[in-house]
């Protein structure tokens, strides 16, 4: 099946333009970045963005790229990058979108796999006062040796079968086109046992003394270790081993990963295959819980394999 064939399964005929635009969008970037000329691959600047982060030439270029596309969408009512957390208003429709063009972008010197992610609401108006209940399709692109893309739809908006996400790869010919190369079904994470984890922020290891008791259980248990620096790529991989865990505390103080562009999209993936989300509270028992109060908004999270999760919020929480 290629991407196209699967966007005809999709009801709404807005939403196969917005996933369309988004994927015409991925293959843009992955362009710029397999053919980025010069001494290193990444060409760093002065410029920060509003959450402070360093803003590379290539994060710039990858959301000029996304917002391009996303603004000759005519059903895209509004838009939100990661590197301008602010509300841009589209052409018209119902469909916003909060994206995070780059994600990764630190590791692109190292020539790590790195990755894009969006979220796409029914909203005519705004993304403020949205819950990550309210999505109804989440896009993760990783640029790694393949180009893939993985597209998850709520319930509501499949007419054929039941899909938890399908993942398709680029392949470049005289027609490029997508075709896929797996699905998940929406059970795929919920049973399984984990043995791999990806442990952001380690040093918070030195002050909250829960995660240096987690990482030692996962050590000592002999999981596998495998956190790259880029969440996209580190999610990819749950689904790819159908298993295990991702997260990133916050130490006393600011949390890191972004609400709106990250995990509520990611969340969204995660729990269409089966897994758990939550931002470690003993209260939280899923992120799409969680209303956006602000486009700046950072939260902890912790992703994968749902007996993993509570085992995680357990400790944290003991």
């Amino acid at each position: 099946m290629t991407l196209r064939s699967f966007l005809e399964t999709v009801k709404d005929p807005d939403l196969r333009l917005v996933l369309g635009s988004i994927a015409d969008a991925s293959a843009a970037i992955s362009g710029v970045l397999r053919n980025h000329v010069g001494g290193t691959v990444v060409a760093s600047s002065p410029v920060r963005n509003r959450f402070g982060d360093e803003q590379l030439t290539e994060d710039r270029q990858a959301d000029a790229l996304v917002r391009r596309h996303l603004l000759a969408t005519p059903c895209v009512s509004c838009l939100s990058s990661e590197e301008d957390p602010s509300e841009q208003p589209g052409p018209g429709g119902t469909f916003a979108v909060a994206y995070d063009p780059l994600d990764g972008s630190s590791v692109l010197d190292s020539n790590f796999s790195v990755g894009s992610i969006f979220g796409v609401w029914r909203t005519a108006k705004e993304l403020i006062g949205c819950r990550g209940h309210d999505l109804v399709a989440a896009v993760l692109t990783l640029y790694g040796p393949r180009l893939i893309l993985v597209v998850a739809v709520h319930q509501s908006q499949q007419t054929v079968g039941d899909h938890g996400a399908v993942a398709f790869q680029f392949v470049e010919s005289s027609a490029p086109q997508w075709h896929q190369i797996r699905q998940w079904s929406r059970d795929a994470l919920r049973n399984s046992r984990a043995s791999l984890f990806a442990p952001g922020n380690l040093r918070a290891t030195q002050e909250i003394s829960a995660y240096d008791q987690l990482v030692r259980y996962w050590i000592e248990s002999r999981y596998t270790l495998r956190y790259s620096g880029a969440m996209a790529a580190d999610v990819y991989q749950l689904l790819a081993k159908e298993q295990g865990i991702f997260c990133n505390p916050s130490q006393p103080g600011k949390a890191r990963l972004r609400l709106v562009y990250e995990a509520l999209p990611l969340a969204f993936l995660v729990e269409a295959v089966g897994g758990k989300s939550s931002d470690g509270s003993r209260g939280c028992s899923s992120l799409l819980e969680r209303s956006i109060t602000a486009l700046t908004e950072r939260t902890p999270v912790v992703l994968g394999s749902p007996s993993e999760v509570d085992h995680y919020i357990d400790i944290m929480n003991a």
